[in-house]
Order: structure tokens, then C-alpha cells, then sequence
């Protein structure tokens, strides 16, 4: 099941100089249960597509649909009723790179509770290592750095 799928999404602004595409022909799938970053330079579209996943920058071209097995949305169809349910069930999570991921913020809790715990039942095998381990006393063979270390 596909929980959200964006197809050959463009996004795009009038300006003074012309037209500017600042999301161009982005397509991706996510099922329920899967988590996805988006990293990219500054002004790369990241902050715009997460917009648009919202509905609060314009779709030049493309779609967005959302369907959670309860309701299904086409995202440039929604009216106002179907937007307000559509945020009580979708949310983005903007990083403030100086708080981020500190336990005050409820994201951060709402972020670390989506990470499996272990599980108790489960036991691994202890493995034996053998070899020598390197260090700077003892560095690896070939090691660039040998004539540097103590």
C-alpha cells in the first residue's frame, strides 16, 4: 500500500524576472511506516516541496495523492473541510538546526518514539574477533600515518 505518492510534481513562482521552477519533476512513493529526509543545498526546493505536501505553495504541474486505507486525497482537489482533516492526519517536521533533536521539543519525542525498540526475546551469537587490532602504537600494515605515530 502506498501511503503517499508524488508524480512528476513541478512547483514554480511568478517574479519579476520570470517564471521561476523551483521544485522541478520530483516523483517518490512512501508506504505507512517509512520516513523520509530530505537533504539539499540552500534554496534547492526542499522547504517548498514540504509545502506543497501540505498544500500551502502551488502545484504548477503533477500531483500528490494521500491515502491512508481510511480516506483517499488528491491533493490539488481538496476543499477546505477535506484540507482540515487531511492536516489532523499528515505532518512535516522542519528542522531547526539549533534545537534539533533536543528531548524539550515534542517533535523530537514524536521522531524517537517511530525508532523500534529492541527486541528482549532476541538474542545474538557473540562473535570472537581474531587478529590483531590496530592503534597508533600498533598501526595496520601499509598504514601512510606509521611514520607519525608514536
Amino acid at each position: 500500500m502506498t501511503l503517499l505518492s508524488v508524480e512528476n510534481l513541478t512547483l514554480g513562482f511568478d517574479t519579476d524576472e520570470g517564471r521561476i521552477t523551483a521544485v522541478d519533476n520530483v516523483s517518490f512513493e512512501l508506504a505507512p511506516g517509512e520516513v523520509m529526509g530530505l537533504v539539499g543545498e540552500l534554496g534547492s526546493g526542499k522547504t517548498t516541496l514540504g509545502r506543497a505536501l501540505m498544500k500551502a505553495a502551488p502545484i504548477t504541474r503533477g500531483s500528490i495523492r494521500f491515502d491512508d486505507g481510511d480516506v483517499c486525497y488528491e491533493l490539488a482537489e481538496l476543499g477546505k473541510a477535506e484540507l482540515k482533516d487531511y492536516g489532523k492526519r499528515a505532518r512535516l517536521i522542519f528542522q531547526d538546526p539549533y534545537a534539533a533533536l533536543s528531548p524539550r521539543h515534542p517533535y523530537t519525542r514524536a521522531l524517537l518514539s517511530a525508532i523500534p525498540s529492541l527486541d528482549p526475546d532476541h538474542h545474538s551469537k557473540a562473535q570472537k574477533l581474531t587478529g590483531e587490532i590496530s592503534s597508533p602504537a600498533n598501526p595496520p600494515p601499509g598504514c601512510k600515518f606509521h611514520t607519525c605515530c608514536p
